[in-house]
């Protein structure tokens, strides 16, 4: 039975109380949300479940919400102790809120399961092969901003820099070269499109913009 991933105890009985009684009366005139009964979220997702959805006034939602996170274990609580902390996330023409005395208890509570012996995954070792799976996705990623970098590198629009001194210099990525030098971007590109005549003494020129 799907409510047997519940565990069988006194909340599981008043959640599907609450569930029921919505079942059975008309959908209510005033404020309603929709709630999944067995919840969307991993890792119920996958599950084959029909009329999964039941409509439940603001007070009922935040009430089961609240008997979820006493209704599982492991990793499953931890969803649902993060499901009901976004509860207090108010969206537009949502009307509930957390206190900040239920807000904190169930960080805390969920801080606590995240630790040491509590965590669900504690004492499990990770084989070899899920090893090597985390470091070549390490190692991609690596790869990929170093792609990405090289990519902005290329289409960069080439400038031309002169210094106070006077000095001309033609670079290719005119952010980096004010991050290396104290300068305001958005000051040296104004610069360039004549809006400003210098920055810290310092003049910028689109190459484009040269005439030969």
């Amino acid at each position: 039975m799907i409510k047997d991933i519940f565990l069988n105890n006194k909340y599981t009985r008043i959640y599907y109380q609450i569930i029921d009684r919505a079942k059975s009366r008309p959908k209510p005139n005033h404020y309603t949300e929709k709630h999944h009964i067995i919840p969307k979220c991993k890792p119920f997702c996958g599950l084959n479940i029909s009329k999964n959805l039941v409509f439940l006034t603001f007070r009922e939602h935040f009430i089961c919400h609240h008997l979820l996170m006493k209704m599982v274990r492991g990793k499953f609580k931890s969803k649902m102790y993060w499901a009901f902390t976004r509860m207090g996330m108010k969206r537009k023409n949502q009307k509930r809120s957390i206190n900040a005395r239920m807000y904190e208890r169930i960080k805390i509570s969920n801080r606590h399961l995240h630790s040491g012996r509590n965590h669900w995954n504690y004492g499990k070792n990770t084989s070899e092969e899920v090893k090597k799976k985390i470091s070549k996705t390490s190692k991609e990623r690596k790869q990929s901003i170093e792609h990405i970098n090289n990519m902005v590198n290329a289409k960069s629009q080439n400038w031309q820099i002169i210094y106070p001194n006077g000095k001309k210099e033609i670079i290719k990525n005119l952010s980096k070269f004010c991050r290396e030098n104290n300068l305001q971007q958005s000051d040296m590109v104004r610069i360039s499109q004549g809006k400003l005549k210098y920055h810290h003494k310092f003049k910028c020129i689109k190459m484009k913009n040269i005439k030969s």
